[in-house]
């Protein structure tokens, strides 16, 4: 479905950028065209359908009165008022921001792209978690990304920033209180929530373990729908532990599973106790999706390793000998 977005503006190099960003995100279905007299847009709009117009705070005056459309004044300072939009932030924030509105005002909106193949889900674990499956879920992670549109999960009580790069995130935390929520706009919020790291979109591990244990099979459902039939993602990469509530159904719900088995040590061992678990209960056909990857087991001081290029291309090199 596309929304025309007519832009208003005296200060043409603001506005054509703005309109060629807005353009360039197939996703949103915003088709964007550009004015910089009052004139000129009163023309198009006689012809034309407009669903949202953005006009400079010098055109307020005469046009806030005359318009039925849906309308926001691109004000030079910040306010909380929902009839303006700060003028100098983000383009995908003021993206976020107008679909939102748009959707809060009643109006529908749905992706104007469809995706042609198979989405999949592949969740990736360790019966004993450390460092190494980080690595191997965000390396996966960005390779997919390299080719389809995909997105990283993690469902993991904390995350090491240093995997992706030090900085403030949002997190799942985020997420969650947003699928407690009802009547709100979730594909646009959860959008709000993602982090990007070069082409791949993230969302990033909680930093309260309890909410974990809140997050129900139900709206782990809804989130995932969100990702695939709303915001178009071909891959999800999902990042787990076992020793949450959530992980068997997580398990039934992937397409594929790789397990990261430590060679050495009790790690080991917890390895082939949990596919005994499995047959022991009636989950043979679980054992079917799972990929085994097998790295040694280091000392306890080793753990927190940056992911260079070099561990990167080995796990690359790993991942695409799975067909992957």
């Amino acid at each position: 479905m596309n929304l025309t977005v007519a832009i208003l503006d005296r200060q043409e190099d603001y506005a054509r950028l703005l309109m060629e960003f807005m353009n360039q995100q197939a996703d949103y279905g915003f088709c964007t065209v550009v004015f910089t007299e009052k004139e000129l847009y009163r023309g198009y709009e006689k012809e034309h359908k407009v669903d949202i117009l953005l006009y400079a705070e010098e055109f307020r005056d005469s046009m806030i009165t005359n318009l039925s459309k849906v309308s926001y004044c691109l004000c030079e300072e910040t306010t909380l008022s929902n009839e303006f939009i700060f003028k100098y932030q983000s383009a995908s924030n003021i993206m976020n921001l107008l679909l939102e509105r748009y959707l809060d005002l009643g109006y529908s909106w749905k992706p104007a792209t469809k995706l042609s193949g198979k989405q999949k889900i592949i969740g990736v674990f360790s019966p004993y978690y450390e460092i190494k499956q980080s690595e191997l879920a965000i390396s996966l992670a960005k390779y997919l990304a390299t080719k389809e549109k995909c997105i990283y999960l993690n469902l993991q009580p904390f995350f090491l920033s240093e995997l992706l790069g030090n900085g403030d995130y949002n997190s799942l935390s985020d997420i969650i209180y947003l699928l407690k929520q009802d009547g709100v706009n979730k594909s646009v919020k959860i959008k709000q929530c993602l982090e990007k790291v070069g082409e791949l979109d993230c969302i990033i591990g909680t930093y309260y373990y309890a909410e974990l244990y809140e997050l129900t099979y139900d709206e782990m459902i809804k989130l995932l729908t969100e990702l695939k039939e709303n915001l178009l993602y071909e891959t999800i990469v999902i990042e787990f532990s076992l020793g949450t509530s959530l992980a068997l159904d997580l398990m039934k719900i992937c397409d594929s599973l790789i397990q990261l088995q430590l060679v050495g040590g009790v790690q080991q061992r917890f390895s082939i106790t949990f596919e005994n678990q499995l047959k022991r209960t009636g989950q043979e056909q679980l054992i079917e999706k799972l990929v085994t990857i097998s790295t040694p087991c280091e000392e306890q001081g080793q753990k927190n390793i940056r992911l260079d290029k070099q561990k990167e291309a080995e796990y690359l090199q790993l991942l695409k000998a799975f067909h992957f």
